[in-house]
This record gives C-alpha cells, sequence and structure tokens, in this order.
C-alpha cells in the first residue's frame, strides 16, 4: 500500500489467476449501447426533418402569399402610377433642332406600311377575356403559380380548369351571384 492507503498493483498480481471477463456480457452490454444510440440518432433525424418539412411547407405558403400580394399591388392603378412614371418621362416626345418632334417624323414619313385589317371576332368570348377570369390571367402573366390560383378560385366558385386553356369559351354568366343575393339581403334587413 502506499501513503494514501490505496493498494498498488504492480508485479505482486498474478494475472493468470484472475477471471477472465465474461466476452458474452461485454458483447451483450456493446450491442445494447449500439442499438439504443442508432435509435435515439434516427428519432433526433426523424424530428430534425419533420420539421424541416413544416418550415418548407410554411415558406412555400409565405411565398405564395407575397405573389399574391404583389399582383394585388401591382393592380392598384395609384401604386402602377409611380414605377410608371419614371418610364412616361422617357417616352415623352423631344423637339429637334428643327422644332419638330420625333412623332411628327415617324408620322411625316411616306413610306408607312398599311395596316393590317383585324381579325374578325370570334362568336364566343374567349376565357381570359371574360371579367371574371382575367383577374387570373393577368396573376399567371405576373409569375404567381398557378396551384395558388385554382385554390383562389375554388374559393370565389371558379373553375380551375378554365385557367388552363385562355381560348375555350368562356362559362355562361349566372343571373345572380351569391355577393350580389348577400347585398340585397343586407340592404332589405337594413330598412
Amino acid at each position: 500500500m502506499d501513503a494514501d492507503g490505496v493498494p498498488m498493483v504492480g508485479q505482486s498480481i498474478d494475472l493468470c489467476k484472475i477471471e477472465p471477463l465474461q466476452h458474452k456480457r461485454t458483447l451483450a452490454y456493446i450491442n445494447h449501447f449500439i442499438i439504443q444510440m442508432t435509435s435515439m440518432i434516427n428519432k433526433v433525424g426523424c424530428q430534425a426533418e419533420e420539421k424541416l418539412m413544416k418550415v418548407d411547407e410554411r415558406i412555400l405558403q409565405l411565398q405564395t402569399t407575397l405573389q399574391l400580394l404583389e399582383a394585388k399591388i401591382d393592380s392598384v392603378p395609384e401604386v402602377a402610377g409611380i414605377s410608371a412614371g419614371s418610364e412616361a418621362k422617357a417616352s415623352v416626345p423631344v423637339p429637334d433642332a428643327g422644332g419638330t418632334t420625333n412623332e411628327e417624323v415617324q408620322n411625316s414619313n411616306p413610306n408607312t406600311e398599311p395596316e393590317p385589317e383585324p381579325e374578325p371576332e370570334p362568336a364566343y368570348t374567349p376565357v381570359s377575356e371574360d371579367p371574371r377570369y382575367a383577374k387570373y390571367f393577368k396573376m399567371v402573366n405576373m409569375g404567381v403559380p398557378p396551384a395558388a390560383l385554382h385554390a383562389k378560385m375554388k374559393l370565389e366558385g371558379l373553375d380551375p380548369l378554365y385557367l388552363d386553356n385562355p381560348s375555350q369559351p368562356a362559362p355562361p354568366m349566372t343571373a345572380i351571384s351569391g355577393d350580389e343575393t348577400e347585398d340585397t339581403d343586407s340592404s332589405s334587413s337594413s330598412s
């Protein structure tokens, strides 16, 4: 023993007389540890993947909402006039040294080509020109995802399949839509 009272392990111990560790028990402990750690890592991985999927889904919802809001902002004439104001200044006719403007020079050109005759109008109104669907086609042209528009069209009671083919005939207008009946009900109840 040393000064602290701890027995010294050294040359006096015969290692051949000490019982060996039980290999089966050691192997069982190691296997149990590996299985527990693997299951814990898999569980953490699944939870992280679920959270990432939720975040990705939320980001897609926010992008769709943002695109719809941008489309609404672009449809407001006062806001659209602000950004178009700088472009309008560039297209103002400027008189040259002779006092004629660029437009007058273009109009006085004798070699102007005759305008082509307009095509005869179809017997039906295409969906893209129907006032109920026109705003959705405008949003598609602005880059709004069609999936978001399909959902919005269903909410407003419109058929989203018309969005896929803009040249097909528009569906017939109903005599009274749901919004008009609500307006008439509220006005009759208030009087």
